[in-house]
C-alpha cells in the first residue's frame, strides 16, 4: 500500500528481555495485565506461555484470528 505508515521505536535490549509479537485477536480478548501475568507465570517455557495466551483468548470468545510469537533475548 502506498499509504502504509509504520510505527517504530529504537530501544536498548539486554539478555532476558522478552518480546511478544501478536495479532489483535489476542490483545482484543486478553488484557495487557493478564498477558503479562501469563508470560511471567510461564516464562521458563515460552511455548507453554503462548499456548496459554491463545487458550485464554479463545476462552474469552476468540472473535478473530489469534497469532502470537514470544521470544527472549
Amino acid at each position: 500500500d502506498k499509504d502504509l505508515e509504520l510505527d517504530f521505536e529504537i530501544i536498548d535490549i539486554k539478555p532476558g528481555d522478552m518480546f511478544l509479537l501478536c495479532s489483535d485477536g489476542l490483545t482484543s480478548m486478553v488484557s495487557d495485565e493478564d498477558i503479562l501475568h501469563i508470560i511471567i507465570k510461564k516464562k521458563k517455557d515460552l511455548q507453554k506461555a503462548v499456548e496459554e495466551l491463545i487458550r485464554v483468548a479463545k476462552q474469552a470468545g476468540g472473535k478473530d484470528n489469534i497469532t502470537a510469537i514470544l521470544a527472549e533475548v
